[in-house]
This record gives C-alpha cells, sequence and structure tokens, in this order.
C-alpha cells in the first residue's frame, strides 16, 4: 500500500470539499435563492447527455427518486425527461439553450 499516495488523495479531498463548501456558502447568501418549501410542486427536468451520461443520470435518477419518494407518490415532486444531449451537440441535434438549465 502506498501511503503517500493515501496522504495526497486526502489532501486533494479535503481541498476539494472546502471548495465546496464555499461555493455553497455563496449559494445560500445569493439574493435570488428559491425557498423551494413553499413552491406547490417541483419538476426535475432530467438529461441524460451521451457516452456514460445516460447510465450516470438514471442511476442519480434513482436515487433521487427514492429520497423524494412521499414527495413523488403526493405529487409535489414530478420527474420529467428531457430528449437531447445537453448544450447542443452538433452530432445530437438538441435545440435546448442554456436558460433550460
Amino acid at each position: 500500500m502506498d501511503r503517500d499516495a493515501i496522504e495526497r488523495a486526502k489532501e486533494h479531498f479535503g481541498q476539494v470539499l472546502e471548495r465546496q463548501m464555499a461555493r455553497v456558502e455563496g449559494l445560500k447568501s445569493a439574493a435570488d435563492v428559491v425557498d423551494w418549501s413553499t413552491k406547490d410542486k417541483i419538476i426535475i427536468g432530467v438529461i441524460g447527455g451521451d457516452g456514460i451520461g445516460p447510465a450516470i443520470t438514471e442511476t442519480a435518477r434513482q436515487v433521487l427518486e427514492r429520497l423524494l419518494s412521499d414527495a413523488v407518490k403526493s405529487g409535489r415532486v414530478e420527474f420529467r425527461n428531457i430528449e437531447g444531449t445537453g448544450r447542443g451537440s452538433a452530432s445530437s441535434g438538441c435545440t435546448c439553450r442554456a436558460r433550460t438549465f
């Protein structure tokens, strides 16, 4: 076992977590934060992408559906598929615009 590699990975992961926590704090202080608890219905758009994206997206969707199962059953949360690969890939012909996301 390469202990140095493990320590480097731990250090790197710590830096990633610090950046993400700072990003979350910035999002919390944004003026246009949506209070989702006040919304009657939340629609989550799901777009698979291409390559390995669809497999990853489907697994993530399954996790979200399980975590939000009560809200999905009650109709408060709905998942909708968005066709295409995302940001206007020339190979897909997707016409999705940035505002869609």
